[in-house]
């Protein structure tokens, strides 16, 4: 069920119909090296194959796809959360049933900015917070440094973010250290996901990095497990954390935000 919650907007295009790689890229806004991975995983789970002209679902396929609509009651907001999901690595992620009513904002070609600017509102609106992130962007700096009135925000940063952020990112956000608005802690890890926790309303933000390095999503949620998740995740990187930072370590480039 996971890997068909995942897949969703890809398997609503194949039912019934056969489709070529170009036509599904060009349809769901991604790459065409993207089709091909996710097309193989389903063929290795026997839910779709391969025809001369392009792609279909199989009928065990067909039968999962019908079930999962069926259950989901063709819930757009299901399918964009697989999206997201998909593209964050692991297996313990909540069940996709636990994001049946949450606020989901995939990246889209028309609008590249709008999962950045969902989390934006959500620091914005935040009662607390707390953050776990792989790379900053802009608009989470200048977010929070108009919430003083949190206190110093606690954020687990990659230890290799500097080298995607932008040289002003990294300058804002050293002066947000400076002035003890932002607390930042380092680890040598991998952070695949990006977490913006408020404890307060049990509420979180999840950002989904994309192939080139982008935001390709961002979902915000109240459920109780997946904010037990989140907490759990932010978590395990806050106790592998590297030392403190005082200030943040400066960047040998500047990269496109």
């Amino acid at each position: 069920m996971r890997l068909i919650s995942k897949n969703g907007r890809l398997i609503s295009e194949l039912r019934e119909e056969v489709r070529s790689k170009p036509e599904l890229a060009a349809q769901l806004d991604v790459s065409s090296q993207t089709i091909y991975r996710k097309m193989r995983q389903l063929n290795e789970f026997g839910l779709a194959t391969r025809t001369p002209d392009g792609y279909r679902l199989t009928e065990i396929g067909e039968f999962h796809a019908r079930r999962f609509v069926a259950l989901c009651d063709a819930s757009e907001t299901v399918f964009e959360v697989g999206e997201v999901l998909y593209e964050i690595p692991g297996d313990d992620l909540p069940e996709i049933e636990e994001f049946a009513v949450a606020e989901v904002t995939p990246c889209r070609r028309h609008a590249p900015d709008a999962p950045v600017e969902q989390v934006t509102q959500f620091i914005s609106g935040a009662q607390s917070l707390r953050v776990l992130l792989p790379v900053f962007r802009r608009g989470y700096v200048d977010a929070m440094a108009e919430r003083s009135d949190l206190g110093t925000i606690p954020v687990v940063l990659e230890d290799h973010a500097g080298d995607r952020s932008n040289g002003a990112v990294e300058r804002k956000l050293d002066e947000l250290v400076s002035i003890d608005a932002v607390r930042v802690t380092r680890t040598d890890s991998r952070i695949p996901v990006g977490l913006f926790l408020d404890e307060a309303a049990k509420r979180v933000a999840i950002t989904a990095i994309g192939e080139r390095g982008n935001v390709a999503g961002a979902i915000v949620s109240s459920s109780s497990s997946v904010y037990d998740w989140a907490e759990a995740t932010y978590d395990s990187y806050d106790g592998q954390v590297d030392n403190t930072s005082d200030a943040v370590r400066p960047t040998a480039r500047d990269s496109p935000v």
